[in-house]
């Protein structure tokens, strides 16, 4: 017996969408493929030769759980040569890609019911990934602003009303950064 949460997961969306592409392919469709944000070339020769040599040295166990250090260590240099920013390399994580670096990120960040914006289009696994918080889309040329303080964002709905979402703070600073703000986004949609 299966539990009922697994039964309630969703299918993949992208790889719904991979799947139906793979069927049209076969049918003699040519198929641009959008769906998983891969390059559309070969792995450069320089990341193929780093992993055959990684392999004949024997790294294939386990990394740490923030990844390879080295490479941890050079990103936060890369940080700190481009952008000036000083980053520990115990402040940074890589994952295996985009979907579970957001899972993470929302896992540790939202709470069950906390609202989310999302641009419209967005990536569809993100509404699976906010795991049931109420996402705000904001449509192609929907004005939004964040106030002064950075603790309210305000958009433009489709009906041109304003709406509000807290981000900290008292309900006395929010209703005055609420006002401020919503005047910044009248002028900037004028």
């Amino acid at each position: 017996m299966i539990a009922r949460r697994a039964r309630e997961i969703e299918p993949f969306l992208a790889v719904e969408v991979f799947q139906r592409a793979q069927a049209l392919e076969r049918a003699g469709v040519d198929v641009i493929h959008l769906e998983f944000g891969e390059p559309d070339f070969e792995t450069p020769s320089v990341i193929r030769e780093a992993a055959e040599r990684a392999l004949k040295d024997g790294r294939t166990r386990y990394a740490h759980t923030l990844g390879i250090l080295p490479l941890r260590e050079a990103i936060a240099e890369h940080y700190r040569t481009r952008y000036g920013v000083e980053v520990s390399p115990d402040r940074i994580l890589v994952t295996a890609g985009t979907s579970p670096a957001m899972l993470l990120l929302f896992g540790a960040l939202l709470e069950r019911g906390d609202q989310v914006i999302l641009s419209d289009p967005h990536y569809a696994c993100y509404l699976r990934e906010i795991d049931g918080s109420p996402a705000v889309r904001l449509g192609e040329g929907q004005a939004f602003a964040f106030s002064p303080d950075g603790k309210l964002v305000l958009y433009r709905n489709q009906d041109d009303s304003i709406s509000s979402m807290r981000l900290s703070g008292s309900s006395e600073e929010r209703a005055a950064s609420s006002s401020r703000a919503a005047r910044k986004l009248r002028r900037r949609s004028m």
